[in-house]
């Protein structure tokens, strides 16, 4: 008889969000990329990013808002959790191949069509892959380090995927989350292109009515290792997950 799976444990989470941007009218195919869509202030230099992350100024402004909001958040998970950078890097048992995997759910990186106003060398980038390796690099973690792109489910697909890792032994411990932000109107005018915003502003989801979704914008993460560790070692238990899975829905036309 094969022994259960381990139990993961949800040590510590962390997650923010921002204000939804409600947009007034939906935009007809002829609208031009920036009739009628929400401005975007979250371009270059509006979240702040100092040498407490062992940035240069002009790396920062460069960064995507995005890979710079789950930094943060990651960080502020591993002080929710009371452990620093050091403790983790060597923090390993013999079991496991590698401390820290990093699982970053992100499906949108409209950031470098901003481009820069003022040209130069500042021109802003926008990488999946940086989104995850920042993390890593920073807090010299050496396990998975990967962005996941599922659409709507990304988050939780990264977290699915942290919870395998840590069964298989590739990692003690995994940071898991997502990020979503829309920081160019080409996001807006593609989704009323495809006819897939509400006309209303409202999601009724499986319900009479509905006639699309709303857009969210937000970045969360949560620290997993498996339960008994936890327990070991009095962290904060905030839930437990006991068991996870993956599929698609094949043929269907939507979420």
């Amino acid at each position: 008889m094969a022994s259960p799976r381990p139990r993961l444990a949800i040590a510590q989470a962390k997650s923010a969000y921002a204000q939804p941007r409600r947009q007034s009218a939906i935009f007809a195919p002829s609208a031009t990329a920036n009739s009628g869509a929400p401005s975007s202030n979250a371009a270059v230099g509006e979240v702040g990013l100092d040498y407490h992350y062992d940035h240069s100024p002009r790396e920062a402004q460069r960064m995507d808002p995005q890979e710079r909001l789950f930094l943060e958040v990651a960080w502020h998970a591993l002080e929710d959790a009371g452990w620093t950078r050091r403790d983790l890097a060597r923090a390993r048992r013999a079991e496991f191949s590698a401390n820290v995997g990093v699982f970053a759910g992100v499906t949108s990186n409209p950031y470098a069509l901003l481009g820069h106003p003022g040209g130069g060398h500042a021109a802003p980038t926008s990488l999946p892959w940086s989104l995850a390796n920042r993390v890593s690099y920073l807090f010299n973690f050496n396990g998975p380090s990967l962005p996941v792109d599922t659409a709507c489910s990304s988050s939780l697909t990264a977290i699915h995927l942290a919870v395998q890792a840590i069964r298989r032994g590739e990692c003690q411990q995994a940071i898991a989350g997502g990020v979503n932000l829309y920081l160019h109107p080409s996001k807006f005018s593609h989704l009323s292109l495809m006819q897939m915003l509400s006309r209303d502003g409202r999601c009724r989801a499986f319900g009479a009515g509905a006639d699309g979704f709303v857009p969210g914008e937000g970045v969360g993460t949560v620290v997993l290792k498996r339960l008994s560790d936890a327990e070991r070692d009095g962290d904060e238990i905030y839930g437990v997950i006991i068991g996870s899975g993956i599929s698609t829905s094949c043929c269907c036309t939507g979420c």
